[in-house]
């Protein structure tokens, strides 16, 4: 009967032990969580003129150069669209996110979140790619909350919690990626017309991304290819100057 009585008080001792050390252990990953270092790069102010740029460029068969500040301020438009839709859940919502480009070293994604009002960072490793279907890929890896490592498909599961894929039919949630379209239509006023633009390929370089699109289909192109040859009277080079400064760029 002793031995029995001292049997269960050792075993109460080591599960009161155990409880104590899952305790402290929740406490230290709740405060790893709530750690987010890089509140400084969640300041990027909205900017959509990388879209004009890419559209510009395409008309004329040129690549585009596009910047970290250049992506950032189109991811802080498109974010600020979103959220001025309503479209993210009252629980899981995006307030901001950052991207850093590298390309000897994976590309970094900065994601500031509110999770039931609370704000959690987030970030990641990304490999950009065009997929096979050929729409822009952001595969995650090394995903942290905080300064707690997580797997990568607790970063998705979060991104599908806020309701993001709602903001777009294109928008694609997988478990270790988000797939984004790489086309979209630009509306062209002074010759009224909508032009489709189509990423075809993407290069990334430290701090940069080369952008190259597929030839322009549209109505239009005869009228543009008309325009800058027959109608300005000037060489084509200042034919192409004109038209990129005062048909495309007025907005």
């Amino acid at each position: 009967m002793i031995f029995i009585n001292t049997a269960v008080k050792t075993i109460l001792k080591v599960l009161l032990i155990l409880i104590l050390l899952a305790a402290l252990l929740l406490l230290i990953c709740t405060a790893l969580i709530f750690q987010d270092d890089n509140t400084d790069k969640y300041n990027t102010a909205p900017d959509q003129k990388v879209l004009e740029t890419i559209a510009k460029n395409a008309v004329i068969q040129n690549e585009t150069e596009l910047t970290e500040d250049d992506l950032n301020g189109l991811f802080a438009f498109l974010l600020q669209k979103v959220n001025d839709k309503n479209i993210f859940s009252e629980s899981y919502s995006i307030k901001a996110v950052y991207f850093e480009i590298h390309k000897s070293t994976p590309c970094k994604l900065y994601i500031q979140s509110y999770i039931n009002g609370r704000s959690v960072g987030f970030s990641a490793d990304v490999d950009i790619f065009l997929d096979a279907e050929s729409n822009v890929t952001f595969a995650f890896s090394n995903a942290k909350a905080g300064k707690l490592n997580i797997p990568g498909s607790v970063l998705t599961l979060l991104l599908k919690k806020t309701k993001l894929q709602n903001a777009s039919e294109y928008i694609s949630i997988n478990d270790l990626s988000v797939t984004l379209p790489a086309h979209y239509e630009y509306d062209i006023p002074k010759l009224g017309t909508l032009i489709n633009i189509e990423v075809s390929s993407i290069e990334i370089n430290d701090g940069v991304i080369h952008i190259s699109t597929n030839p322009v289909l549209s109505d239009a192109l005869d009228n543009i290819k008309g325009f800058l040859w027959d109608g300005l009277g000037y060489g084509l080079e200042y034919g192409i100057d004109y038209f990129k400064d005062n048909i495309l760029g007025d907005r």
